[in-house]
């Protein structure tokens, strides 16, 4: 059962699957293995040296593919540079809500999410205006007019 090429290049094709759900590396170094090991399938080899032909090519493509992979991510600077959380706001448009007073605080939306907001320049922002947040403080945005 264990040395029928189907079985092998299955394996690899549900490894493949979760690797792509998961994105860590590990599930494509073992579906390296698992095609090594059907590639022997193949030729009629018996169930030790498949075994031996999983470890083998899953050890090639840790030492092989990983570093390789980790240094094409590293050139791209999205990857490298995740923003999340409040961080993710900066740069983005928002509008007020609720009116922000000159030195005070009101409110802004961004995507369906109500955020209070401080000017940065110190002016005040009518319900309806366009502005763009700067950074943050704590939970409180800082924006500016548009």
């Amino acid at each position: 059962m264990f040395t029928s090429p189907a079985l092998w290049f299955s394996f690899a094709a549900l490894l493949v699957i979760v690797e792509v759900l998961s994105g860590t590396m590990i599930a494509a170094c073992l579906a390296a293995g698992c095609v090594v090991s059907g590639v022997m399938a193949l030729m009629g080899f018996g169930f030790t040296p498949l075994i031996a032909g999983l470890i083998a090519g899953t050890l090639a493509a840790f030492v092989g593919i990983v570093p390789l992979v980790r240094h094409f991510r590293s050139l791209n600077p999205k990857s490298a540079a995740a923003v999340s959380g409040m961080e993710a706001l900066t740069g983005r448009e928002a509008r007020v809500t609720e009116a922000i007073a000159a030195g005070g605080t009101g409110r802004v939306r961004i995507d369906g999410d109500n955020w209070q907001a401080r000017s940065v320049s110190g002016c005040a922002a009518e319900i309806g205006a366009r502005v763009r947040v700067t950074g943050h403080e704590s939970i409180v945005l800082l924006v500016e007019g548009l």
